[in-house]
């Protein structure tokens, strides 16, 4: 089943109120329930936009978005279906928080806090952060605040997850746990992941890889078996 549809996006941004800067360009996408996309893109190709545009916050020129098949407006407000994990800090109340109450506290207006306290439990544990579960964000270092945010995002198991960069600045290991998260999520709760990513070998758990370059999206290949690379590009998605 498709849950997330982009048809024909484009979206361009004006400077001076006269230059034209085209950002996308036709794009189309679809990810499904249980799959994993991923986006390699260098970091002014647009792929910032094409996330924020899949998650509602902003609406394209021309095309249309669709979540689970039902027009995705473009509003202010996150819609409660989608976690979207970026580097912006987060709200300033949250981060006295210790990790287990910053993790799950998304959850505690949806279940009782015994099962919140459960979930959160096996996510740190399932991310290997059950050692940080009594800090707070100003005690975490970089890489532990991103591995943070991803889980937080995990959690609610969202009916789409979007991701912008989640890997970038970390090392091999710690990014081999965290796209294998990123993927037994999808599968486990039947979630459609899109994330961006700088370089193809951040890709081999998804199971679609696409290119954005000069504001066009290019299938590269489909991961049939996880981790090979299999297709030479074959030019623009349909």
């Amino acid at each position: 089943m498709t849950l997330l549809a982009l048809e024909n996006v484009s979206k361009t941004y004006y400077r001076g109120g006269r230059h034209r800067l085209p950002i996308l360009r036709d794009v189309s996408l679809h990810v499904n329930a249980g799959d994993v996309a991923a986006i390699v893109a260098d970091p002014t190709a647009g792929k910032t936009t094409l996330l924020r545009i899949a998650a509602g916050l902003e609406p394209p020129d021309t095309g249309t978005v669709s979540l689970a098949g039902e027009p995705l407006p473009a509003t202010n407000d996150l819609d409660p279906r989608i976690a979207l994990v970026t580097r912006t800090p987060p709200p300033r109340e949250t981060t006295s928080l210790p990790v287990t109450d910053f993790v799950g506290l998304a959850l505690m207006d949806r279940m009782p806090t015994r099962e919140a306290r459960q979930r959160t439990d096996a996510i740190l544990d399932a991310f290997d952060l059950h050692t940080l579960a009594g800090s707070t964000w100003p005690e975490l270092s970089d890489v532990e605040r991103t591995l943070i945010r991803i889980a937080q995002a995990v959690v609610r198991r969202p009916t789409l997850l979007l991701l912008d960069d989640p890997v970038l600045g970390l090392g091999i290991s710690t990014t081999e746990t965290v796209l294998s998260q990123i993927r037994d999520a999808a599968r486990t709760h039947a979630t459609a992941a899109l994330m961006t990513v700088a370089h193809p070998s951040e890709a081999v758990h998804a199971d679609t890889m696409l290119t954005l370059n000069a504001g066009t999206l290019m299938q590269t290949s489909r991961h049939q078996n996880r981790g090979q690379l299999l297709d030479f590009p074959t030019g623009r998605v349909s």
